[in-house]
């Protein structure tokens, strides 16, 4: 096993001596123009196509009547309450006849003309 692990590493050592020997160094080529058509728009379009592809069908749930209350009448009172507690509390006032003539005779005569 020992001779195996060092047989392992001088072949090891070798191989990346000789793989540090070639030269990576690639010359930098001019672009070329070569594609006629717009590669990111022609995605964009496909994943959007797909998108809108997909089927959003949602199944209909059966009605649950699970509140053992009647929620409209609890609704109701409460908003009876609100508007009771903010509505002035006005009083009874007694008749005071300061009007010297029937408006409603003259209110006839204008609406006849």
């Amino acid at each position: 096993m020992k001779t195996l692990i060092t047989l392992a590493i001088v072949l090891f050592s070798f191989t990346s001596l000789h793989a540090e020997g070639f030269n990576f160094q690639y010359e930098e080529e001019s672009y070329i123009n070569d594609i006629p058509f717009d590669t990111f728009s022609v995605a964009s379009k496909i994943s959007f196509e797909q998108a809108i592809g997909v089927n959003f069908k949602i199944e209909e749930e059966a009605y649950v009547n699970d509140i053992p209350f009647d929620t409209e009448k609890i609704a109701e009172d409460a908003l009876f309450n609100i508007e009771k507690e903010t509505l002035p509390q006005l009083t009874s006032e007694e008749y005071i006849d300061d009007i010297p003539f029937n408006t409603y005779k003259i209110a006839a005569q204008h609406m006849c003309k």
